[in-house]
């Protein structure tokens, strides 16, 4: 990838409408824990290592390395049982936001991954690292 690509087509039109499927949902997160009385930190480091890598990776390698992080997210969603499970446990109003993405956000992965199976092979293979690297970030 040259540095500098940006985007265009097919890709572009998956960025700027998942962003708008992506909207208010920090907000919405914060409304959460505030109805659990929870204060966030500061600064939230297992955040800012997420955020940091894919902004190194998306300036430096390429803006396609976004998908990765992406997959990594969006491929396996929460189902509704387990998002029962902890709404019993910690009250709906703390599951609101898990709650909405796993209502809404089950066509995400594969349309995803259909969009992954249309770039090259060199393309795929970056992204499935930043895939396989964020899932690791993610456990940790």
């Amino acid at each position: 990838m040259a540095l500098g690509y940006l985007p265009e087509g097919r890709i572009q039109t998956y960025y700027n409408r998942h962003l708008g499927e992506e909207r208010g949902h920090a907000e919405m997160m914060q409304a959460d824990l505030a109805s659990a009385a929870i204060e966030p930190p500061a600064v939230h480091w297992k955040a800012a290592r997420l955020a940091g890598t894919q902004a190194y990776l998306i300036h430096h390698v390429s803006p396609l390395m976004l998908l990765g992080y992406m997959a990594a997210l969006e491929c396996r969603p929460w189902s509704l049982t387990q998002v029962a499970y902890l709404e019993n446990l910690h009250g709906k109003p703390l599951m609101r936001c898990i709650r909405y993405h796993a209502e809404h956000d089950a066509k995400h992965g594969p349309e995803l991954l259909a969009l992954i199976d249309t770039l090259t092979e060199q393309e795929q293979t970056l992204i499935a690292s930043n895939a396989g690297h964020t899932a690791w970030l993610l456990q940790e």
